[in-house]
């Protein structure tokens, strides 16, 4: 009586899809015009059929993301599980970035994460892949009430803010970066303090 046959593991199943898939080819259109690169979609479907004939299954999640203006971070948690032994997986973490100028974030973000955790478990190969999000990454800036609290004191110390702009690199008062504001009033705060100790 010949003994049942054992389940392969999850690195022979990867192994056995490895063997079947050594290439996911570029999509025929271009992104703006000058390139063209292997999407989340295209890499998901060349994969689909290896990954369901050798029987692992993947399961993605978020561990923690953060959105800055126009732009989400996430950690994703890819696990590459074994359909018939569900304790036996490999389990790699994936940083996504999304930039997007409505609600799309994080969706980008997870695509692209997933997408490099599949092209680096299977070490599959896309041709030169140069992707990028052409849009520039806008980080959040001051409010309306820190813009006026900012020119209040650069009012009472008789700063140029022509000078004060030119100092933390941007054009106007109200694009200073949120996280430069309490730098920004403590140096003016400071100004007015010496200013008043003199007067």
């Amino acid at each position: 009586m010949t003994a049942a046959k054992k389940p392969s593991n999850i690195h022979q199943r990867v192994l056995g899809v490895m063997d079947d898939l050594h290439y996911v080819k570029k999509e025929d259109k271009k992104v703006n015009g000058q390139y063209t690169f292997a999407s989340h979609d295209g890499v998901t479907a060349a994969l689909h059929p290896f990954l369901v004939k050798h029987r692992i299954v993947v399961i993605p999640t978020v561990v923690e993301h953060t959105i800055d203006g126009n732009r989400t971070v996430v950690n994703v948690e890819v696990n590459f599980v074994n359909a018939d032994v569900p304790e036996d997986k490999i389990t790699i973490n994936s940083i996504g970035y999304g930039i997007d100028n409505q609600d799309k974030g994080i969706g980008k973000a997870v695509s692209y994460a997933t997408k490099y955790a599949f092209l680096k478990m299977f070490v599959l190969e896309t041709g030169d892949d140069p992707e990028q999000d052409l849009i520039d990454h806008q980080p959040d800036t001051i409010t309306d009430e820190q813009a006026v609290s900012l020119q209040t004191l650069i009012d009472a110390t008789e700063t140029s803010q022509q000078d004060f702009c030119a100092h933390f690199k941007v054009e106007a008062l109200a694009d200073l970066p949120v996280d430069r504001y309490t730098i920004a009033h403590k140096q003016l705060q400071k100004k007015q303090e010496k200013l008043n100790a003199a007067a």
